[in-house]
């Protein structure tokens, strides 16, 4: 318990020194999962917890601990400190799937016969359920390896003109020449017809 609302207090120092609103929202993350990691050790101190709950709660609580670390070490290992804006090799999308990959390692080393048993039950379930979801989150990463658009440069998407302002694995964000904001999905964005027009340096 101590344990955990030390790494509470220390997150919530950090995420106030920081200027990147990037970094204070995942801090503000790691932050919570630390609170949740302290709250659950003080419940396990309760004396009339059944043996069920008692192991439940020594099951999840690691996993809140190895979520909140990996969060927090990410943002502070990748992002400008100072800066408010995003790495261009480390897109927002790209984090959130090295925070995914480092997440499930740890949850298989904590988990270990409980994950393995559960793998391909929950790879069917999810599979099914978040087909859209999976989609627009490789898509995203395509659009990120090979770099057809990148934020900052001026596309066309369908019969859309903009300013790419945001690649994430939900949609791809950009603003019209009007000043309007449009959105579409990222996995659309390689179906549908798209170049780059022009790089926003060389606006005129």
């Amino acid at each position: 318990m101590a344990v955990g609302f030390a790494l509470f207090i220390t997150t919530l120092i950090l995420r106030g020194a920081s200027a990147n609103r990037h970094v204070r929202g995942r801090l503000l993350a790691s932050a919570l999962a630390f609170a949740g990691y302290a709250l659950l050790g003080a419940a396990l101190r309760y004396p009339n917890l059944s043996a069920d709950v008692f192991q439940q709660i020594r099951t999840v609580q690691p996993l809140l601990l190895a979520f909140g670390v990996i969060s927090a070490v990410v943002a502070l290992a990748i992002n400008p400190w100072r800066a408010d804006r995003l790495p261009d090799r480390f897109p927002n999308i790209v984090q959130d799937v090295i925070v995914i990959v480092l997440f499930a390692g740890a949850a298989t080393l904590l988990m270990q016969e409980r994950v393995l048993a559960a793998t391909a039950v929950g790879a069917v379930v999810i599979g099914f359920a978040l087909q859209d979801t999976l989609g627009n989150l490789f898509a995203g990463l395509a659009i990120q390896i090979e770099k057809p658009f990148r934020v900052g440069q001026w596309v066309r998407i369908a019969d859309t003109d903009g300013l790419v302002r945001e690649v994430t694995w939900r949609a791809t964000k950009i603003r019209t020449k009007t000043g309007t904001s449009w959105s579409s999905p990222t996995a659309r964005c390689r179906t549908r017809s798209s170049s780059t027009i022009r790089s926003r340096h060389r606006r005129r």
